[in-house]
């Protein structure tokens, strides 16, 4: 059985906000709460409201963090996987999360690995961690 790509975007840094436009036209992305990203939603939200979006390939979701990267990516997963994963039913489920502002820290490794994402792609502003399909 072959598993169609879904990607979804995290960001947990403000520092990405620039990236948030394109970002959330192509992947649904979640993204910390700063000044910066809110500025950011309020041009995306007028401009595509999201209502109108759909939410399996493209929106934008801000989600309160408390200042450390890594701790708010973490805090967020169980709400992306409700939304987005195999957990919360979805046909398809995320397959990928990319992830903005954090490396891949044990802690976060073991959280994505208990959602069944077994590897994991460093890149120079995060990581991307990709879901595996029970055998």
């Amino acid at each position: 059985m072959s598993v169609i790509e879904r990607q979804v975007v995290v960001v947990v840094s403000g520092e990405f906000a620039p990236k948030l436009d394109e970002l959330a036209l192509s992947s649904p992305v979640w993204a910390v709460r700063t000044a910066a990203t809110e500025e950011a939603a309020q041009r995306i939200w007028e401009k595509y409201p999201p209502q109108e979006t759909d939410q399996l390939t493209s929106g934008l979701t801000l989600f309160k963090g408390e200042g450390d990267p890594a701790d708010d990516l973490v805090s967020i997963l169980d709400e992306v996987e409700l939304h987005h994963g195999i957990a919360g039913g979805h046909i398809p489920p995320m397959t990928a999360v990319r992830v903005f502002g954090t490396g891949l820290t044990d802690a976060v490794r073991e959280v994505f690995s208990s959602l069944g994402f077994t590897r994991f792609t460093p890149s120079s502003d995060g990581f991307v961690a990709h879901w595996s399909e029970p055998a």
